[in-house]
């Protein structure tokens, strides 16, 4: 970590994160360890909220000079490719999203319910596409834009409690 900035106003934490000169890295297209970088962008991801200040990283994003593909963008261990929200902020989205509305869950970490309806719809369908148990409950609930709320659940469980 390079330096923090805290904004009070717009309670806003500003992490400033760097990789160290000469580092080498992997590439992101073919995983081949050991690359140089050849240059860097600065980008920012969205991470968790830390005592109720909205989290941005800035970090210098490089693309290496790969020996197999030429230049490309290097691994970034904590957001996926052309996310701007870390892993783990999605995550936390994803397990908000289980008990309560795409839209409640945008209020509580203060981002657009469009952006966290996409976060919640990716999560499904790799999971649909792995065959998970979220698949299966998911296509219960058809039709809907969010995870099934609590209540939702509760009802699910005393129907089929009923059905035996």
């Amino acid at each position: 970590m390079e330096s923090t900035q805290l904004d009070h106003e717009s309670r806003e934490l500003l992490v400033y994160l760097d990789f160290e000169r000469g580092a080498t890295l992997a590439c992101r297209s073919c995983g081949t360890d050991g690359c140089k970088a050849y240059d860097t962008a600065t980008r920012r991801w969205r991470h968790l909220d830390f005592m109720g200040y909205r989290t941005i990283l800035q970090v210098p994003s490089p693309r290496v000079r790969c020996p197999t593909c030429g230049v490309k963008q290097a691994v970034i261990p904590w957001a996926w490719m052309r996310h701007r929200l870390t892993r783990e902020f999605e995550e936390h989205v994803v397990k908000l999203a289980r008990e309560m509305s795409v839209r409640a869950v945008a209020r509580v970490v203060g981002e657009h319910d469009t952006r966290m309806s996409r976060v919640v719809n990716r999560d499904t369908m790799q999971r649909r596409g792995a065959g998970g148990e979220a698949a299966d409950q998911r296509q219960r609930f058809e039709g809907q834009d969010r995870y099934p709320s609590h209540d939702q659940h509760q009802r699910h469980a005393v129907e089929t409690a009923h059905e035996q």
